[in-house]
């Protein structure tokens, strides 16, 4: 049955309609003999065609998903020992993946009864051929997410494990294969967990840098690792953040690295701030963040008919509009103004008097009861100025900013009307 099979298999990948709809008719009639399930595993484990081989991994793939629990003993062993047998010569990155999609659907009914799986996982992953290290990393992370839970009595020989990995500086693919099959663990740690996991994060950090060096997308997805964090386990990252904080500013301001990059480490921190705001404030990071923000948000302006959603400087934006709703007014309203707001308006260069406006605006919403009482005609005065000022972008910003003053400062600012309108009024008639 092997041969037959794996002939029709070889005509599904023909680019001949005709012959892929003969050869779809064919498979489906011996999809219902159950010996299909070990021709399926000959073929994978003896076609010299790895595209055959792959295809033949996926039909088993689906076979299995439905039809574990109805098959004999002696057929799920002989499915577990070809998947591992296979894996252990160097397959393709497509064949180890097809091959991985059947091993976590076996995973699911009976991880715990297969302990040969966790061993040839863990040999890999300590092996000093590389192939093999990726290949038990990238295991242990699908296999991981597919079992969940069950993986908690290993995970203390876990943590060791990937701390070896984290080690292999020189390695980008196993750092990121690392924190991505860290990153599954996480939904399912404990208190217990808490200390052992900890330490691993300053080394996952410190392959996040690296990544960023060699390839921004895997050091994007080798993050989420602290994205996940984040949602579930936050007390675990509280003692770095201060190295996290550092490395997400570092990133915001490396012009060399792409817009999404930047943009979603600056995503990370807004939700730093937005859930760690007293542990920023204790930490005196807050003006840190300022150092890195304000001046972003002097860049110029992007095209009208261009995404700015991904622009870092327009997203600066957000990252002090965060700043602004979840710090105490008293407290982040008077470093800014002075140190920032007011020194951009008296700066020669027309973009700083941009950002100096903007960021009054931005933060209007969060601390309009601070302002309101304190020095809402300071704001109104340099937003006035910068009607007449010589520049469009810093005219633009002053409109923009009384407009978020007229939002938020209700009802008082009705009370100014008389001083505002006419302004308004000369303006629009000089356009």
């Amino acid at each position: 049955m092997a041969a037959q099979l794996e002939q029709i298999i070889s005509q599904l990948l023909v680019p001949d309609s005709n012959a892929i709809a003969a050869a779809t008719a064919k498979l489906k009639e011996f999809s219902k003999d159950p010996a299909i399930v070990p021709a399926l595993c000959q073929i994978l484990s003896t076609s010299e065609n790895n595209t055959i081989r792959q295809y033949a991994a996926t039909i088993l793939r689906q076979k299995i998903e439905r039809n574990w629990t109805r098959l004999d003993n002696d057929v799920k062993n002989g499915i577990k020992t070809i998947c591992l047998q296979v894996l252990q010569n160097q397959v393709t990155r497509e064949m180890r993946n097809s091959v991985t999609a059947v091993i976590c659907v076996i995973t699911k009914h009976e991880f715990s009864s297969w302990p040969e799986l966790l061993n040839f996982m863990t040999a890999a992953c300590y092996s000093d051929n590389f192939p093999a290290k990726e290949l038990g990393l990238y295991m242990l992370g699908v296999v991981s997410e597919a079992v969940g839970i069950e993986m908690e009595p290993h995970f203390n020989s876990m943590f060791e494990l990937y701390a070896n990995c984290l080690a292999h500086h020189n390695n980008p693919e196993v750092l990121h294969l690392t924190c991505v099959a860290m990153s599954q663990l996480v939904p399912y740690l404990g208190s217990n967990h808490a200390q052992k996991f900890g330490v691993l994060l300053p080394h996952a950090i410190n392959a996040i840098k690296i990544l960023l060096g060699v390839d921004e997308e895997k050091a994007c997805t080798s993050f989420e690792l602290f994205d996940t964090l984040l949602e579930c386990e936050v007390a675990i990252i509280v003692p770095h953040l201060t190295s996290l904080l550092t490395l997400c500013l570092e990133v915001t301001k490396n012009t060399s690295l792409d817009d999404g990059t930047r943009v979603k480490f600056m995503t990370f921190l807004s939700w730093l701030v937005s859930t760690k705001k007293k542990a920023l404030q204790k930490l005196k990071l807050v003006t840190t963040i300022l150092d890195v923000i304000i001046p972003l948000m002097a860049c110029p302006d992007r095209d009208e008919d261009e995404d700015t959603s991904q622009y870092p400087g327009s997203f600066a934006g957000s990252v002090l509009d965060t700043l602004a709703l979840h710090l105490p007014s008293d407290k982040l309203v008077p470093t800014l103004y002075k140190n920032y707001i007011l020194p951009c308006m008296s700066s020669a260069q027309p973009l700083e008097r941009k950002a100096g406006l903007n960021a009054l605006a931005v933060v209007a919403e969060g601390t309009c009861e601070y302002m309101l009482e304190h020095m809402m005609q300071d704001c109104l005065k340099l937003a006035g100025n910068g009607l007449s000022d010589e520049a469009p972008e810093v005219r633009n910003a002053a409109l923009y900013a009384l407009g978020q003053f007229a939002e938020h400062f209700q009802p008082d600012i009705v009370k100014y009307s008389n001083e505002i309108l006419p302004v308004l009024c000369q303006k629009i008639a000089e356009r």
